[in-house]
């Protein structure tokens, strides 16, 4: 009886693992690095968003706070097109060629027990723009530089071109897409169906706010606009929209420079006290409402299939 029981305590342990991966969790000295891209695209013909900057911004400034709360090396870059210019020659403007450079620069500093977080807010592409495409899965990014007679103001960036470039990241890869359609850069989980997909990768954990089918959507409210996925992102977190947070983010046009940027809202000092153990993906993403703006309008958010759950952050990796 004895022997049965052993057994079955094991196969229970790996039938948990199987289901339920996680990022380790009692690995001491564990760095995140964080990438945050925002973009309104008032500089092009591109539709305007109103809390894609409120979205970037505040999503880096909590993982920033909670980070230093549990006691975890953090360093965050903060990538950002908002208003008319055009900054091309700032190494932090999100064009998809710097985006990938600062992914690569990143990737030289990480461990394979690093994390890295990935934040996007902007535009997406998805079937509807590309019949003849069957990847589907683009970002929007920023142009490359001056236009040309003829040229579009924005760089697609495809879910393909973005996975290639994530395996410069050594560590565990967490992306977070707040834009339409976004659900296409999850690659289906080679058990599903026995077939392996090119793009998938068991280190990378991808949650989005949208199948690959549905647009994401953000409320009206002008310069405190946020997108709905994120603003049930960051209220599951804690955060407040009240008060200002003050953050040190890669700035400027070096990555070797730090600035203290001033972020609306903040964790209050009683939340922070009271942090619990650990934060995982998943508990997170079961947070997230599913949001229906109209009787045949919804958006639903996406998880990597299979394994998907990671921790975020744990009171051990300091």
């Amino acid at each position: 009886m004895k022997k049965v029981t052993t057994l079955l305590l094991i196969l229970l342990i790996l039938l948990f693992l199987i289901s339920c991966e996680l990022f380790t969790l009692t690995k001491p000295d564990v760095n995140i690095y964080g990438m945050f891209v925002g973009l309104d695209y008032k500089n092009s013909s591109v539709g305007d968003l109103n809390g894609t900057l409120n979205d970037a911004k505040e999503m880096a400034a909590s993982f920033y706070a909670l980070a230093h709360s549990y006691g975890i090396d953090f360093e965050g870059y903060l990538a950002l097109q908002e208003g008319s210019s055009r900054d091309y020659d700032n190494l932090l403007y999100p064009s998809k060629t710097n985006l990938i450079d600062r992914i690569e620069e990143i990737g030289d500093k990480m461990d394979e027990d690093d994390l890295f977080i990935l934040y996007y807010a902007g535009h997406g592409l998805g079937s509807r723009y590309f019949d003849n495409d069957g990847t589907y899965g683009y970002l929007v990014t920023a142009p490359e530089g001056p236009a040309v007679l003829g040229s579009p103001d924005y760089t697609p960036f495809s879910m393909d071109e973005l996975s290639i470039a994530l395996q410069w990241i050594p560590g565990v890869k967490v992306i977070i897409l707040d834009s339409c359609f976004s659900g296409q850069h999850v690659a289906p989980y080679p058990r599903v169906d026995n077939t392996a997909s090119p793009n998938y990768d068991p280190r990378i954990f991808y949650l989005t706010a949208s199948m690959e089918d549905q647009e994401s959507w953000e409320g009206y409210g002008g310069d405190d606009s946020h997108g709905y996925f994120t603003y049930y992102f960051l209220n599951y977190l804690g955060w407040d929209q009240e008060g200002n947070t003050d953050i040190e983010m890669y700035a400027n046009n070096s990555i070797d420079i730090k600035e203290l940027i001033s972020v609306k809202g903040e964790f209050s000092a009683d939340h922070l006290d009271d942090l619990p153990p650990y934060l995982s993906l998943e508990d997170i993403a079961n947070s997230i409402k599913k949001h229906r703006i109209a009787s045949s309008i919804y958006q639903e958010k996406k998880m990597t299939s299979g394994p998907t759950n990671v921790l975020l952050f744990h009171e051990d990796w300091k």
